[in-house]
């Protein structure tokens, strides 16, 4: 309608003239069969011989006829009409798609709502464009390009710049089909199990950790072996290390693959280049040079989409705040345009909820600016704001601007009709340290001596690394932690304390500065460190806080020809003057490096596979929002004859896994534990028997999900409840109850499972019949609890050396021999598969060494013999015949996003430093 009445008015017009027309022959045609009906009800006598009763159905016949006549003349005007406004229904179906697409967005975030008013304002303004062709199919393609674009700019303006790839790849999913073959998408996001098995053994070229993926390409579409030439080295080999992959594809098979295929097959074989893979695809589908809108500017934005009775809502990250550059443009904007303009700013949150709503309606009175700063600290108080506005009847100046950061109650209405702005720090070492800068008073900062403002400085450079290294989780930390404001706050509390301490005891005679280990203990213990959960996690802010409070740091040039980390990287200025430090930052880079954090070359490529993991779950879960039934894939009502399409990839997946893996020990029994049975083999029963009860309980779920969706069952709450996680490819709680260290995805779960059951029923249950159970290799991924494992074996070796558990500690080895003495080490274990992340692996020197830029992300380390040792006897925790070489405490996690730690090795390396900083 709306496409129609822009374009062309006149059909519009004439279709409503047509269908008055024609309701009012109806009811004429109605009033004659009324008077007709009349007529021959009062009719008396022989109604042959009746004149005027003939005479009457003569003239209603006449008129009848005439009216038929006109009503079928109607009938194929409406239908010529209709075909002339078919043209222009591809742009307005086009319209409620992305509109549809935009509705399913508050599933990633609370805080992305729209209005289908926002919506249509955005949809005028395309039609009003000029495109300079007569056209109408220009046209229309012309305007729906221009829909997508500025659909897409609008939005990203509105999303985090995380979620920005996520939304260009649903909205090139949900407009453009056409450009997926079939199942391609489903493999993308893990959900399509091929049927066949790939032909052959992957290439040769195929590194080892990449083959599954890859066979699983290979066995999704057959023909990619030959149309792609997959078995010529020469030309893939130098394709998997070029360091862009997605712009070095080979002339020869560029044009033998679409642009999607490009994408699975960088997916398949380097996902360390799947993001800029994906931005690429998007931006190219879409038809723009980047996802990101262009550079906000407030003129432009008060100039051409805000009205006063729009509200304007900046969300902000923590340490971003739009209110300065707000107020400047404020003072520029009243000095051009308004000279009686005057700009009024609150920070909610102490208690000025009136005062604010005052304000609102005094500067709606007069036409001025008002700035409500932090709602999310008065959240409950937010709908109280969101009435005054729109009861307002404001003057035509006034603007109404508003921040917050997210919040999970912010109300929905507000956000739907509010022109919403994402406002985020920018990243960076750099860019954080100017906003510290920026934020300090120069005559506090100058207050006391040199050493004051050095150390403070040192603070603000110590707490922009601990904040920005939280962008290459979970290899900068292992989860998030809110370093925060008040965290430097306390930390430069804490300096001046002790710099006037130091004062005093100088005085005195017997001061020799600041205290840097009490200045440390306290940032470790109460400040920083008090933060930190994660052992490993611990270790880095120490290391980080010993490289940085030290004399040496304020003494002279960090250049170290012995040190491969230059923290700070700049001499520190012997001043107080702030504009000094100043200098110093400027020149920084930009973009941060990870070796400014110490951290291993290629960590930025490591935290390219981690983005693209969350875009693909993300982007599951718009699948299951656009599935359901209430359009946000977690409540309201079920779809269950959707189940069927939504589900049908694990229904076959885990029909595979039962054939070809738990159909193998499906007769097998598993025995109970007995009270002699040594810890081992006690852990190896209780492991199994969980495994196989987990498994059974997976097979009736799914079966019955299968009866419900075949109408041979009913559905319960739990069994909802659990499809509905499996439709987001998350795994049910209640599965991982006994499976504390299960994956997330439903995918990989049930394949894991499989393989778990087959290896504890199939060779463990085997190999505890005999004496030696354990000299065979051991692979940690067997187990569903493998850090109870490690425990069984300490509570065994104990008892084989007659000694207390806690006076045993784990030594480790890469060489087996050094660890084969059974009086001090009676049950080594040599475990393979594990998976070495943030260095390399020195097979000559057999220690851990710094990688290369162009290294692999992971690498597997060879057999590692691990053995429980008493301290006493044996106080090193690791052996290794490499010379001068120094240890390191590494961590052994269950799977890399290091959430569920499994135990520690000590191990040999170059730099123990270097691999506390990039573990």
């Amino acid at each position: 309608g709306a496409t129609l009445q822009h374009e062309k008015p006149e059909l519009e017009h004439r279709k409503s003239e047509l269908l008055q027309k024609e309701e009012h022959l109806k009811v004429e045609l109605a009033e004659l069969e009324k008077q007709l009906l009349t007529a021959l009800a009062d009719a008396s006598g022989n109604i042959l011989e009746n004149e005027p009763l003939i005479k009457t159905l003569e003239s209603t016949k006449a008129a009848a006829s005439t009216i038929a006549i006109s009503l079928a003349e109607s009938s194929r005007l409406q239908v010529d009409l209709d075909n002339e406004r078919e043209v222009f229904r591809p742009l307005a179906t086009l319209g409620s798609q992305i509109f549809i697409l935009i509705r399913e967005l508050p599933c990633i975030d609370h805080m992305y709502r729209f209005s289908l008013e926002s919506f249509m304002v955005l949809f005028h303004k395309v039609l009003n464009l000029q495109t300079g062709s007569d056209s109408i199919e220009e046209k229309l393609r012309f305007l729906g390009n221009q829909l997508k674009i500025k659909v897409l700019f609008y939005l990203s303006r509105s999303l985090f710049k995380a979620d920005r790839l996520t939304f260009g790849m649903h909205m090139v999913r949900g407009i453009m089909p056409e450009k997926f073959e079939p199942n391609e998408w489903e493999l993308f996001q893990g959900a399509y199990i091929p049927p066949t098995q790939p032909n052959g053994a992957a290439p040769l070229w195929c590194p080892i950790e990449r083959q599954q993926s890859l066979q699983l390409l290979r066995a999704a579409y057959p023909r990619i072996d030959d149309h792609w030439q997959l078995q010529k080295d020469s030309l893939w080999q130098p394709w998997l290390v070029s360091d862009k992959c997605e712009e070095s594809f080979d002339p020869s098979v560029y044009s033998r693959m679409s642009a999607f295929q490009r994408v699975l097959l960088i997916q398949a074989l380097r996902p360390d280049r799947l993001e800029s893979a994906l931005t690429q695809f998007s931006c190219e589908a879409m038809g723009v040079s980047s996802l990101s809108p262009p550079a906000l500017s407030l003129q432009r934005l008060q100039g051409e989409e805000t009205h006063s009775k729009l509200p304007i809502l900046f969300i902000t990250t923590p340490g971003a705040d739009p209110s300065q550059e707000l107020e400047e443009f404020a003072k520029q904007y009243a000095q051009e345009s308004c000279p009686s303009l005057k700009f009024h700013a609150i920070s909610m949150g102490g208690g000025q909820n009136e005062d604010a709503l005052r304000l609102i309606q005094e500067a709606a009175k007069n036409g001025d600016w008002v700035c409500l700063k932090n709602l999310h600290l008065v959240i409950s108080w937010v709908p109280l704001l969101e009435k005054e506005i729109k009861s307002l009847e404001p003057h035509k100046d006034f603007r109404c601007w508003l921040t917050t950061e997210p919040h999970a109650k912010f109300p929905p209405i507000l956000l739907e009709t509010a022109l919403k702005i994402t406002y985020e720090a920018p990243p960076g070492v750099k860019k954080n340290m100017l906003r510290t800068l920026e934020s300090w008073n120069e005559n506090w900062f100058g207050i006391g001596n040199e050493i004051r403002s050095q150390v403070i400085f040192l603070c603000a450079h110590f707490h922009a690394i601990m904040q920005e290294r939280r962008t290459y989780i979970p290899q900068g930390w292992t989860k998030f932690y809110e370093f925060s404001q008040s965290d430097l706050q306390s930390a430069c509390e804490t300096v001046s304390i002790l710099v006037k301490a130091g004062d005093v005891a100088k005085q005195a005679g017997n001061g020799i500065g600041i205290d840097w280990a009490t200045l440390i203990g306290v940032m470790e213990l109460a400040i920083y460190g008090s933060r930190v959960d994660n052992e490993f996690d611990s270790k880095l802010v120490k290391e980080y806080l010993g490289m940085f409070f030290k004399s040496d740091t304020l003494d002279g040039p960090r250049k170290n020809a012995n040190s491969a980390i230059q923290i700070p990287p700049f001499d520190i200025p012997g001043s107080t003057r702030m504009a000094d430090f100043r200098a110093r930052v400027e020149q920084l880079p930009d973009l941060d490096n990870p070796q400014s954090f110490g951290m291993a070359p290629n960590a930025d490529r490591s935290l390219q596979r981690i983005n693209s993991t969350k875009v693909i779950a993300m982007l599951r879960t718009l699948a299951a929002a656009g599935g359901s039934a209430d359009g946000g894939g977690g409540g309201g009502n079920v779809d269950i004859k959707a189940w069927k399409a939504q589900l049908g990839p694990l229904f076959q997946l885990w029909d595979t896994v039962s054939k070809t893996q738990l159909s193998k020990v499906k007769s097998i029994e598993v025995r109970n534990v007995t009270p002699d049975d040594p810890p081992v083999v006690a852990f190896v029963l209780m492991d199994s028997m969980e495994a196989g009860k987990l498994g059974d309980r997976i097979s009736n779920s799914l079966t019955t999900m299968q009866k419900v969706i075949g109408g041979t069952a009913l559905s319960t709450p739990d069994i909802i409840a659990e499809a509905k996680f499996l439709i987001r490819s998350e795994v049910p709680p209640a599965w991982t109850a006994t499976w504390p260290s299960a994956p997330e995805d439903a995918t990989v779960f049930l394949q894991g499972l499989g393989k778990r059951v087959e290896a504890l029923k199939g060779d463990w249950l085997k190999r505890i019949t005999t004496r030696n159970a354990l000299e065979q290799p051991v692979a940690l991924s067997d187990f569903l609890r493998p850090d109870v494992f490690l425990n069984a074996l300490r509570q065994q070796t104990a008892r084989s050396l007659a000694v207390s558990i806690d006076s045993l500690h784990l030594v480790a080895s890469f060489e087996q021999h050094l660890l084969s003495d059974a009086s001090m080490s009676p049950l080594p274990v040599n475990v393979h598969g594990l998976i070495l992340e943030g260095c390399s692996f020195d097979e000559a020197k057999r220690l851990l060494v710094e990688g290369q830029r162009n290294s692999p992300l992971t690498s597997v380390l060879p057999p590692l013999t691990v053995a429980w040792m008493a301290r006493a006897a044996h106080p090193d925790r690791t052996v290794s015949s490499a010379k001068s070489a120094m240890s390191v405490s590494m961590p052994i996690y269950v799977a890399l996003s290091r959430e569920r730690l499994i135990g520690e090795v000590v191990l040999h390396t170059d730099s123990s430093r270097q691999r506390i900083l990039n573990a």
